[in-house]
C-alpha cells in the first residue's frame, strides 16, 4: 500500500473498510477524460469493481464493517466462491508457471477480484447505457460501444515480461500473470456472453459464472 498521489496501485483496506485510489491512478490506459465512456468503464471502472469485490473475497470475509477481525462467509459461501477462481487459474496457466494445486488457493481473492470488477463495470455501463439510450452498437472513434468495454479492460494488460520475471511472479506474487487476466476474466464472465461470440471460439467459455 501507498498513500504517494503519484503511485498507481489501488488497493482496499480491510480494517478502515475502504478502497483508495491515488491521483497517479486516474491517467491513460486507466482512465481519461478524452476516452469514450465505455473505454473508463472497462478500464477504471473494472478497477474500482475489483477494489470493492476485495470487500467481500477471502480477505474481506475476515474483516465486519468496522474493520474488526470477524469471519462473516457461512460455510455455504466457501464453495460456490473458491472453486470457480481455482480452477479459472489452474486450467489456463501453464504448467512451467504452476504452483502446486493446493497453493492456488492464495490466488482466489485476486481472480475473484478480477472476475467482479469486470462483471460490476459491465453493469454499470449497461445500465448507464440504456439509461442515456445509447446505441450499443453504433461506432464511436474507435469501436463499437458494446465491445468497448471488454476491449478496454484487455488493454490494461498488454504488458511484456520476461521469463525470468514470470517465473518469480508465479512464486509468490497473489496476481496472475497480465496475459491471463485478460485473456481469462473476459470468457469466465457471463455477461461477455452477450457479445454473442460464436460457440467453441477461444473466447468463448462453456461454463461461464458470475460473483454471488
Amino acid at each position: 500500500m501507498a498513500d504517494d498521489a503519484a503511485h498507481v496501485n489501488a488497493y482496499y483496506d480491510p480494517q478502515m473498510n475502504n478502497v483508495n485510489f491515488p491521483a497517479g491512478y486516474f491517467q491513460p490506459p486507466f482512465y481519461s477524460d478524452k476516452e469514450d465512456d465505455a473505454a473508463n468503464y472497462g478500464d477504471m471502472g473494472s478497477t474500482i469493481g475489483h477494489e470493492l469485490t476485495h470487500g467481500f473475497d477471502d480477505e474481506g470475509r475476515q474483516y465486519d464493517k468496522d474493520g474488526n477481525l470477524k469471519d462473516w462467509w457461512t460455510k455455504q459461501d466457501e464453495p460456490s466462491s473458491t472453486i470457480a477462481p481455482i480452477a479459472w487459474s489452474s486450467n489456463t496457466m501453464p504448467s512451467r508457471l504452476c504452483r502446486r494445486s493446493l497453493e492456488w488457493q492464495a490466488d482466489a481473492g485476486e481472480n475473484l477480484a478480477d472476475l467482479g470488477g469486470l462483471w460490476l463495470a459491465w453493469l454499470a455501463w449497461e445500465d448507464k447505457a440504456q439509461t442515456a439510450h445509447l446505441d450499443l452498437t453504433a461506432k464511436n472513434r474507435w469501436l463499437y460501444r458494446g465491445p468497448a468495454v471488454w476491449i478496454a479492460y484487455e488493454q490494461q494488460w498488454c504488458t511484456q515480461t520476461r521469463p525470468e520475471q514470470l517465473r518469480s511472479q508465479a512464486q509468490g506474487d497473489p496476481h496472475a500473470p497480465d496475459e491471463y487476466r485478460a485473456n481469462t476474466s473476459c470468457p469466465i464472465c457471463r455477461s461477455f456472453k452477450k457479445l454473442q461470440l460464436q460457440e467453441g471460439r477461444a473466447m468463448v467459455a462453456p461454463k461461464p459464472c458470475r460473483v454471488w
